[in-house]
């Protein structure tokens, strides 16, 4: 029976660690005790800034196990490895933890309340798994909301959590690119990429896109962080913003990009922290990957 469980639960634990397309969501938006070291004004970042967040992991541990264990799977997945990834033969086109900017737009609850491309629940998952892996490595990112006192409300809570001290920049413009602070706030990172998610895309994100491209930015839309008044209106702003040379692409896409290694110990464990938390079907292999490798049969 061991010679048939043991190669069955290998190969998933490989699964669930070097996945790189699976999709889903969760409900389960934790930000207490998520830590990572963020930039101050005028910083560069370095290659990777984050602290391992254990207590994160914590929760997900069996009864009485150890926290080790899970911990060593961060040496496990790449031990014996032949090859290890080499930053100078990927290509350019890739984002890396210290090219770009990261500008959250407008996720409020008026916006949220008319979004029907997608559900809220996704929406503020994979907005917040978004605002996490940016944290983690260390990637400058630029709060903006639109008439929050009078209108569409504050920022939402889970995403602020996030950058506790961080006030969003509020606006009355409709194109976030249309107030000058925050194009000030995108040009005192120093960065020519620029990343962006916000409500709706139709409006709020294919506005300060195309108004970003042609002040010589390259743009990525974090599609699943945004959302529209319908599907048409949220499909006809991505292919609107493509065709003027935007790169979509996904949260968890955004995640793993910047990792790109694991054998990134550094930051392996949080990035599976994130993952277990936004990830639906991706995070629950994770769990499962801990499970198997700490548990015994019969158990």
């Amino acid at each position: 029976m061991k010679k048939l469980i043991y190669p069955i639960a290998g190969v998933m634990l490989l699964s669930a660690l070097t996945g790189c397309t699976a999709r889903g969501t969760n409900p389960n938006y934790q930000t207490k005790n998520f830590q990572a070291n963020t930039l101050t004004d005028g910083q560069v970042p370095p290659t990777y800034v984050a602290r391992t967040a254990s207590d994160t992991v914590q929760p997900y541990a069996a009864s009485g196990a150890p926290q080790t264990e899970f911990n060593s799977l961060a040496t496990k997945v790449s031990e014996g490895a032949d090859i290890r990834a080499n930053a100078t033969n990927a290509s350019p086109r890739l984002l890396s933890p210290t090219d770009h900017t990261l500008l959250l737009v407008d996720h409020q609850p008026q916006m949220a309340f008319a979004t029907k491309s997608h559900s809220l629940e996704s929406v503020r998952n994979n907005v917040t798994g978004t605002a996490k892996s940016a944290k983690l490595f260390g990637v400058p990112t630029i709060l903006t909301t639109v008439a929050s006192k009078t209108f569409s409300g504050p920022i939402f809570p889970e995403l602020q959590a996030v950058f506790p001290d961080q006030a969003p920049i509020d606006r009355t413009t409709m194109n976030a690119w249309e107030d000058q602070r925050v194009v000030d706030a995108v040009k005192k990172t120093g960065k020519k990429k620029l990343v962006i998610a916000g409500l709706w895309t139709e409006v709020c994100v294919v506005d300060p896109a195309l108004s970003a491209i042609d002040a010589g930015h390259q743009v990525y839309i974090i599609t699943d962080a945004c959302g529209g008044v319908s599907e048409e209106a949220h499909e006809r702003a991505v292919q609107r913003m493509i065709q003027a040379g935007a790169v979509p692409m996904t949260w968890l896409q955004y995640l793993l990009e910047m990792q790109r290694d694991w054998a990134n110990q550094k930051t392996y464990n949080d990035v599976l922290t994130i993952a277990k938390d936004h990830g639906g079907a991706y995070g629950l292999g994770v769990i499962y990957a801990k499970e198997m490798f700490g548990g015994k049969e019969g158990k």
